[in-house]
């Protein structure tokens, strides 16, 4: 065997995942290439097989050809993955907010379900998505085992007698000029008012007088943290108009993600100015931790929400 078509057996033998078929496919693969190289040149030279295996096909599509028939997870079970997942998401969110709740800890063996103690409500609520992707993985990997042990087996689901509709084209909704043009302007005038106040939360002290609702550098940095998430968001409802795709979408969700995360590590002193009549229960770090908690569930969902009605539509991001 030359250096070329070894090379070119091992780069398909990468992408193969036949287990011990895999032996056999890339000998067929051999036999094939040599065949047709004597069948046109009389001979298996370097230079002759080259050639064969140019008009071949890149390795990673051959490889592809003989796994149509394999799949990880057998697409009858596909359409179950989400189902049993949300399934297994509601009884592992109970769990873990009965232990926010009452305490303790929930150990189980084997330990699927082991719920560690959580203190507080910051704790609670950035657990609640990793539970989520947790139960995704671990309903996938038992319908990956029942899928490689090739038995037929029946997964059981309730017959709720709904009228099936196929599956659409998922689509990202169209934006319309109206938003944008109003967001921009509000934008524009809210951004005018703190270059010249420093602010634009105020409180009322008095019939025409006004001061800041916020005090210390809290009262610039936060609706100056405001304003940036309104640009990302006129930003990327303009980008849709170039381009609107399922993966703008989730890039900006994660942009707004990552903006969270980095506000929920970084404390800003100050504090939130007493209102005559109004009595809040809430600091203001206490504020915006309960804020950021409840946009960055939203966005979440709404991310789950896309990839799933993409993978039900069988459409790519």
């Amino acid at each position: 065997m030359t250096d070329v078509l070894k090379k070119y057996l091992e780069e398909i033998d990468h992408y193969l995942m036949a287990g011990p078929e895999s032996e056999e496919i890339l000998k067929e693969i051999e036999s094939h290439i040599l065949e047709k190289t004597r069948a046109r040149e009389g001979d298996t030279a370097a230079s002759h097989l080259a050639e064969t295996i140019a008009a071949y096909g890149d390795p990673r599509e051959v490889a592809e050809k003989y796994m149509e028939d394999s799949h990880i997870i057998a697409p009858s079970f596909r359409k179950r993955l989400f189902r049993y997942t949300w399934l297994l998401f509601v009884v592992h969110a109970l769990l873990v907010a009965a232990v926010y709740l009452g305490g303790g800890e929930v150990r189980m063996f084997p330990p699927l379900f082991s719920v560690p103690r959580v203190d507080t409500l910051f704790g609670l609520v950035n657990r609640i998505p990793m539970v989520w992707v947790y139960d995704f993985g671990l309903v996938a990997l038992i319908l990956f085992f029942i899928t490689q042990s090739g038995r037929r087996v029946r997964l059981p689901w309730p017959a709720l007698r709904l009228k099936a509709r196929p599956p659409e084209a998922y689509r990202p909704p169209a934006p319309r000029p109206a938003p944008l043009v109003v967001g921009g302007i509000v934008f524009a005038g809210v951004t005018a008012i703190y270059l010249v106040q420093g602010t634009f939360l105020f409180r009322s002290i008095g019939p025409g007088r006004t001061e800041p609702l916020l005090t210390g550098p809290a009262a610039r940095v936060y609706p100056l943290v405001i304003l940036g998430l309104f640009a990302l968001e006129l930003v990327f409802y303009a980008l849709r108009f170039w381009r609107n795709t399922h993966t703008l979408r989730l890039t900006h969700n994660l942009i707004v993600l990552a903006a969270v995360w980095v506000l929920m590590n970084v404390a800003v002193p100050g504090r939130a100015a007493e209102v005559p009549g109004i009595r809040i229960p809430l600091s203001l770090a206490q504020f915006k931790t309960v804020f950021l908690l409840i946009l960055a569930l939203i966005v979440f969902l709404e991310s789950v929400a896309i990839v799933y009605r993409m993978v039900r539509s069988r459409q790519k991001v």
